[in-house]
């Protein structure tokens, strides 16, 4: 997945052909081996064959990833002319039917049935999601926008801190409660690209 994001990024900066061919070969890797149609759903874990492990971890379903192969689908896309909805939609039904608890926080880990499996809350979920609303909205989705508008508040009222500033919470326990003490700095990747996102996403509204 990072590799396939580095790759569009290193084609649109350069546009040197070499970066998109790979790019387009990590595309049928994901169509061919990491989703899986039937259920429309992407697995986490995998074995020597890129087939699901057995047990329930090849079952494990985590709403963040798909909400960020949504928003890097739509940008391979954009970049390469495919056509990438079938892949888009199931995505994005999956993650928007199961991966909210009651209080309309992302929980970390479903299973490919949908049930609840982890139901922690990172910080990193949320920021895809918003970029993953934000570029359907620009494509049509209808609701897109308000699940925008409403991760956008969810980001600042829930994770984003007052003190220090310019943190955040990284995790909630499954009673919303933080449940970590430090601040990983792999995080401010996902928070940075959210906030990106969002300028764009209002500048041009």
């Amino acid at each position: 997945m990072h590799l396939f994001e580095g790759l569009l990024t290193l084609w649109t900066s350069s546009k040197d052909r070499q970066y998109l061919v790979r790019a387009e070969a990590l595309f049928e890797l994901f169509a061919s081996r990491f989703f899986l149609p039937g259920p429309g759903v992407l697995c986490e874990y995998f074995d020597d064959d890129l087939k699901p492990v057995a047990g329930i971890a090849g079952r494990i379903v985590e709403p963040g990833h798909h909400y960020e192969w949504v928003w890097l689908l739509r940008w391979f896309q954009r970049e390469s002319g495919r056509p990438v909805d079938a892949y888009v939609d199931r995505l994005y039904a999956h993650a928007d039917k199961h991966g909210y608890d009651k209080a309309g926080l992302i929980v970390d880990e479903v299973l490919i049935d949908g049930s609840h499996h982890l139901l922690s809350h990172r910080i990193w979920p949320v920021t895809e999601a918003l970029k993953a609303n934000i570029v359907e909205a620009a494509a049509g989705r209808e609701r897109a926008a308000a699940r925008a508008l409403a991760l956008a508040n969810l980001l600042l009222e829930r994770f984003l801190t007052r003190e220090p500033a310019g943190g955040w919470i990284d995790r909630l326990d499954e009673q919303g409660r933080s449940a970590t003490d430090f601040m990983p700095a792999s995080t401010l990747y996902h928070v940075m690209c959210a906030i990106d996102e969002l300028d764009r996403f209002v500048s041009a509204a």
